[in-house]
């Protein structure tokens, strides 16, 4: 943690007035270099998976720094106001759009448009609405090793109506989303391989191959061995795309919460901050003071609403010197570890309202 965010969390302690959710866009920002010199040397583009922020000052933050956005449905083509005209390279996954509105959304979009869609009733729907200059693509439903079964999203590999839409003068790609909770590396080495088949198949001419999310798997240290070992069989004049989402805000997220309230036998702790409103999708890392040698104990802390599921988690805390229970009502406490994912589903339930959603280093 930079001495610099330490501030940031320090003058939201100071100002509390309910849960809050911080993210440092610093590190965004110095993910996002790390990525854009990948994207140089191995001819791919990392786009942000709008689902996984769903936030007007992340989006604009995003498109400044040259980060295209993915988008998956009508609702959040709506999102894209004209606050956002500007993108230069966006990408949009097609699942039943209303025409008129992709027709308005395209003017509003100076940047590359791509449009997948997932079978041959949305392309009808579409085809006279996307204009000469967009790019088209199919998104397939492939199964792969780990999974076991096919995704539910997309056209089937051996569905003869790939035919018709490689007849469209704006086809050139193939895209794939499976589930990502435990996508590694030989995931998308799977997907990549398996598209090129369906290309093959088919005789398709194809410029890019979207190999979906879920890198936070992989980590930054991770993705540029697997950009060599796919760029060993996918040739260069083939552009990749990856549409992660929660990846970008890995290890930025943070939580800071208030104690309502104290019991023992067993030790546990009411916070108010909930699980189901504002840390969904979220695996919240208690910040605790070193031990220094200090015994442990482990209290259960808890959201205040009354659902007997809202459990944040168990932790281990220090004991006090002077033999007092370590957490006091007032306390304010701070949690690593959560999702960008959590903004999006901030909600209210049961008289709890939702968190305060604020940034770090959005100016820098």
């Amino acid at each position: 943690m930079t001495p610099a965010l330490r501030r940031s969390l320090a003058l939201q302690r100071e100002q509390y007035a309910g849960p809050v959710l911080l993210y440092d866009l610093a590190a965004v920002r110095a993910r996002i270099e790390r990525l854009h010199a990948l994207e140089e040397r191995h001819r791919c583009r990392f786009l942000f998976a709008g689902k996984a922020f769903g936030h007007p000052q992340v989006w604009s933050f995003l498109a400044h720094h040259g980060v295209g956005l993915d988008l998956s449905n009508e609702g959040e083509l709506a999102q894209l106001s004209e606050n956002f005209a500007g993108w230069n390279r966006c990408l949009v996954s097609v699942t039943g759009p209303n025409p008129g509105l992709l027709s308005r959304w395209m003017k509003k979009v100076d940047g590359t448009l791509i449009v997948n869609v997932d079978s041959s009733l949305q392309y009808r729907g579409i085809q006279s609405e996307l204009g000469e200059h967009v790019k088209l693509g199919a998104r397939i439903a492939l199964g792969c090793a780990a999974r076991g079964k096919a995704t539910r999203f997309g056209i089937a590999p051996t569905d003869e109506a790939l035919s018709e839409l490689s007849a469209d003068p704006r086809f050139c790609g193939l895209h794939c989303h499976i589930g990502n909770e435990d996508n590694g590396s030989d995931t998308y080495l799977e997907i990549a391989s398996s598209l090129l088949r369906v290309r093959e198949r088919f005789g398709l001419r194809v410029r890019y191959l979207n190999l979906g999310g879920g890198l936070h798997l992989l980590q930054d240290s991770g993705i540029p061995l697997l950009l060599e070992r796919l760029r060993a069989f996918v040739p260069m004049e083939i552009e990749l795309f990856f549409e992660p989402g929660s990846f970008w805000f890995g290890g930025a997220g943070y939580a800071m919460t208030e104690v309502l309230d104290v019991r023992r036998d067993p030790d546990l702790v009411v916070l108010d901050i909930s699980r189901e409103c504002h840390l969904r999708w979220s695996t919240p890392r208690l910040l605790v003071p070193p031990a220094n040698g200090a015994s442990r104990r482990r209290i259960l802390f808890v959201g205040p609403t009354c659902y007997e599921a809202d459990v944040i988690g168990s932790f281990q805390v220090p004991e006090a010197a002077n033999g007092t229970f370590p957490v006091r009502r007032g306390d304010r406490l701070i949690f690593s570890c959560v999702s960008s994912y959590s903004a999006s589903w901030n909600t209210g339930f049961n008289g709890i309202a939702p968190a305060q959603v604020v940034f770090h280093g959005i100016d820098e």
